[in-house]
């Protein structure tokens, strides 16, 4: 027999015992000040309803919850979207983490950041995955006419000087000058001159692998000749 709340019960199908609980808050010193408890514990911890198997029943007119809602029973709170959780000592405590720029995460309970692929950035907060647009030089930017201006008078000065060499290389001053060697120098500038022009406008493969090669190729025949 329960001497405050009647008889004890069993439930008929399973046998378990019909479980009641007292609901008891922690007063704020306003809500202690308005109940009389001689104790100390007592004017401290306050009744204020009661538990069972039908639900959670709040009695008292002092409850200081907002709209009659049940607080959270954690310690923490749910991580925000872009973050992990960290746990903790407690079951129910964790600290959160937030990903790196590029990982997310979609949940709020997630424990471990998604990585984003090669190419990709995280955004929004980190919860969506992006793919980095690629950055370079436009056709109309200043430094890409520039850059064209330049490579077309070096490709032309470069041309007229190889002509000349062709037209008189049998003469004493080309052969003193060691012609073979000038050429391969001439002829080095002429594909450095035209990898300029390579650099303009959106990258592609091919545009990427004709950089590489004309880049070697231009330092191959205009640096290595002279040592």
């Amino acid at each position: 027999i329960n001497a405050e709340y009647g008889e004890v019960r069993f439930d008929p199908s399973t046998g378990d015992f019909e479980a009641m609980y007292s609901v008891i808050t922690l007063l704020t010193e306003r809500l202690r000040n308005l109940i009389d408890h001689e104790d100390p514990i007592s004017a401290a911890l306050h009744d204020i309803g009661l538990w069972n198997k039908s639900g959670i029943l709040l009695e008292d007119p002092l409850v200081p919850f907002e709209d009659m809602r049940v607080p959270p029973s954690s310690c923490s709170l749910d991580c925000p979207l872009g973050t992990k959780k960290l746990p903790g000592e407690l079951p129910t405590c964790w600290s959160c983490v937030e990903c790196d720029d590029s990982s997310i995460t979609n949940k709020s309970y997630a424990l471990a950041c998604i990585k984003c692929g090669p190419g990709f950035e995280a955004v929004n907060n980190k919860t969506v995955c992006r793919e980095i647009p690629p950055t370079y030089l436009h056709v109309d930017h200043p430094a890409s006419i520039i850059l064209f201006i330049m490579g077309l008078v070096g490709i032309v000065m470069t041309t007229g000087t190889i002509v000349v060499f062709v037209k008189y290389r049998d003469t004493p001053l080309v052969k003193a000058s060691s012609k073979e060697l000038c050429m391969v120098l001439l002829v080095g500038l002429l594909v450095g001159f035209i990898s300029s022009f390579l650099s303009i406008g959106l990258p592609t493969d091919s545009l990427c692998l004709l950089q590489l090669v004309t880049g070697n190729l231009f330092g191959t025949m205009t640096i290595v000749p002279i040592f």
